[in-house]
């Protein structure tokens, strides 16, 4: 393996969390454009984005560099250990009284297991990036 290819592998693998943060980021943003109060959708999109790829320097990628080392090969593992990763702040964040300015309606609905669930499967994508860098092959 050349030197180019290694460090192509490489960055792939570092800049895993960014994916992972940016789906889920754009997925936040179109759901907030579709609710009556949609001020400030950019810059929630920021905060959004910079909150997810924190978590994936800081939990997903270290917890998915040592699976690497202790002999993990597998996408979906590396997909579920992403998932893992983002559980708590998926979690804190789909609780309504969490929110920056909860409303009535929104304490009234509960948890909402739709943003829950969905953040949590494309924060899998920091996963399925990290193990494309990894476990990819030279071509022959």
């Amino acid at each position: 393996m050349t030197d180019s290819s290694k460090s192509k592998r490489l960055i792939v693998a570092w800049t895993s969390p960014l994916a992972g943060a940016f789906l889920v980021a754009v997925f936040l943003a179109c759901r907030a454009l579709t609710m009556p109060d949609q001020v400030g959708v950019f810059s929630a999109f920021l905060v959004w984005f910079i909150e997810r790829a924190t978590v994936g320097y800081v939990l997903a990628l270290p917890l998915m560099g040592m699976a690497y080392r202790l002999g993990l090969r597998h996408v979906i593992a590396f997909m579920l250990l992403a998932s893992l990763a983002a559980f708590p702040l998926e979690h804190y964040i789909s609780t309504p009284t969490n929110a920056w300015r909860p409303t009535e309606e929104e304490l009234d609905h509960g948890f909402y297991w739709d943003t829950f669930l969905t953040s949590v499967l494309l924060a899998s994508a920091t996963g399925a990036v990290f193990s494309f860098g990894v476990l990819r092959t030279k071509n022959a």
